[in-house]
């Protein structure tokens, strides 16, 4: 994983940014978030974000402000919309604003039941290790793996609506040391099966609370 400068284009090649690949205009990945989480305990929100949109986390509860925490944001589910499979995650990129850029990235991959699953845009923790045991109320959670690079997408996107299978969640855990965190431009790189490098690109910006975060993005 990798932060991009904003003036380049993000790297096909792992960790890398200097590269370059073509965009996914063909749709073949999809990762997206998904709405209508009824019943899932949410992380306290303090706002939406710019652009496509966002969910910026408040400091949360036994937290002093300007002191170090992690959080993860959920609901990218990713599924094969068109093409063969499997479609292989070979990166992930992201940008992050001056000044408000995570002490650590780290990329999760958790397997839910599909007969309970409702997304989350986020919680405090890591999927891991949720800092509240409630972070997954009754959904069925089955498996979590660390690093989704290597994750291969296999599942077409017309099969979300069968709840029985199992389903992918892909979740991005950021860590701030008490600044705040405001990251934006996430992209999942891929590989088609003949070889293709493609960008899939999130347009969804995740924040952090802190007393560097303008206002705007997390009032009073």
């Amino acid at each position: 994983m990798a932060e991009c400068d904003s003036q380049r284009e993000a790297g096909c090649s792992t960790g890398g940014c200097g590269g370059r690949c073509r965009r996914d205009r063909a749709r073949r990945l999809r990762a997206g978030r998904a709405s209508g989480a009824q019943g899932r305990p949410r992380a306290p929100a303090a706002g939406a974000g710019g652009g496509g949109g966002g969910n910026n986390l408040a400091v949360p509860d036994g937290v002093r402000t300007g002191d170090p925490w992690t959080a993860s944001f959920g609901q990218f589910t990713p599924c094969v919309m068109t093409g063969e499979e499997p479609l292989t995650v070979t990166d992930v990129t992201w940008r992050a604003d001056s000044g408000l850029e995570p002490t650590s990235v780290e990329t999760y991959v958790v397997t839910f039941d599909g007969a309970t699953f409702a997304p989350s845009p986020g919680i405090i923790g890591t999927p891991a290790e949720p800092v509240s045991p409630e972070s997954w109320g009754d959904i069925g959670m089955l498996e979590v793996r660390e690093d989704i690079v290597g994750y291969e997408a296999t599942i077409p996107c017309a099969r979300f609506g069968h709840r029985t299978d199992p389903v992918d969640e892909f979740y991005v855990t950021l860590s701030t040391d008490g600044g705040g965190v405001l990251v934006r431009d996430l992209r999942f790189h891929y590989r088609t099966p003949d070889g293709e490098e493609l960008i899939l690109q999130s347009e969804w910006d995740m924040g952090m609370c802190g007393p560097e975060m303008p206002e705007e993005e997390c009032p009073p």
